[in-house]
């Protein structure tokens, strides 16, 4: 499980990003140790229990796998932890958090892009992985939709 300590070594951001994914709740205040002037976060008020939301279950459903390493697949979830927030929220996992097989939906959606309204029958020419709808062949022979 992870620890509260180790928990802190995650950027402001990356936290913030985490608690969104997970639905890590927050139960206590920030603790800050002031010495000198000077002052440590010694907790962002996320409890060891708060932190049990980023369980080996959910990370192996999070990632199709059935690795025991609890800290190998915490850092894959860290890796694409926007990839998997972008999922998440445009609702494509529904109570099912198997992102990776919505993961590889999503790249695969992202290499297709719609230009323009195009019917059978449009004249297109295609240049440099662009495609522009013509309204004449002049030339050369262009490709048929």
């Amino acid at each position: 499980m992870l620890s509260s300590a180790y928990w802190l070594t995650f950027s402001p951001e990356l936290r913030k990003k985490l608690v969104r994914l997970f639905n890590i709740s927050r139960s206590s205040g920030s603790v800050v140790e002031t010495s000198g002037g000077r002052g440590r976060l010694v907790s962002d008020g996320h409890t060891p229990e708060d932190l049990t939301a980023i369980n080996i279950d959910i990370l192996q459903k999070m990632l199709a796998t059935k690795s025991t390493d609890y800290y190998v697949m915490l850092n894959q979830v860290v890796e694409g932890v926007d990839k998997f927030l972008e999922i998440k929220e445009s609702g494509a996992v529904d109570g099912d958090w198997n992102y990776t097989e919505v993961a590889k939906k999503f790249d695969e959606a992202d290499r297709y892009k719609v230009i323009e309204d195009l019917v059978p029958g449009d004249l297109v020419r295609i240049k440099n992985g662009e495609v522009y709808k013509v309204s004449h062949v002049a030339g050369r022979p262009k490709k048929h939709v």
